[in-house]
């Protein structure tokens, strides 16, 4: 199944606790239901709600085997420049 493209504009507008969306990637996640069980709390996923969390992601998870346990919404349209690797 081809995933379709979300603009950084899209993005933001999933911001909030209610409504949370992470590019991680290249790939965009609705990562609201995480936040009642992240062990390290809400607040380190809503610190990149409705942005590019990849950075974020790969300094907590070994890179994107976390990922297989969800189903991705999309593809973001801006994958960040620099990743953790380049670092």
């Amino acid at each position: 199944m081809k995933l379709g493209t979300i603009s950084s504009e899209e993005l933001s507008r999933h911001s909030t606790k209610e409504d949370c969306w992470v590019a991680i990637h290249g790939t965009v996640y609705n990562l609201t239901d995480v936040l009642k069980w992240h062990p390290e709390g809400e607040e380190v996923i809503l610190d990149h709600a409705g942005k590019d969390g990849t950075i974020g992601f790969d300094d907590a998870h070994h890179p994107k085997a976390y990922l297989e346990n969800f189903d991705p919404i999309g593809s973001f349209e801006e994958e960040i420049a620099v990743t953790h690797e380049d670092l």
